[in-house]
């Protein structure tokens, strides 16, 4: 496994990281659907 190879199976790792620590968000109610989310974000924007 030569340096870009290992880099990209990191990069894949904490994606896959990323993702689960979503998923177990969104099961516990921390969750933001898409309508609030998206306020928030034009809030920050527009300023």
């Amino acid at each position: 496994m030569d340096a870009n190879e290992y880099e990209a199976m990191q990069e894949k790792i904490e994606l896959l990281n990323d993702v689960q620590t979503s998923l177990n968000q969104i099961e516990n109610g921390l969750g933001l659907d898409h309508e609030d989310a998206m306020k928030i974000i034009l809030e920050r924007v527009l300023k």
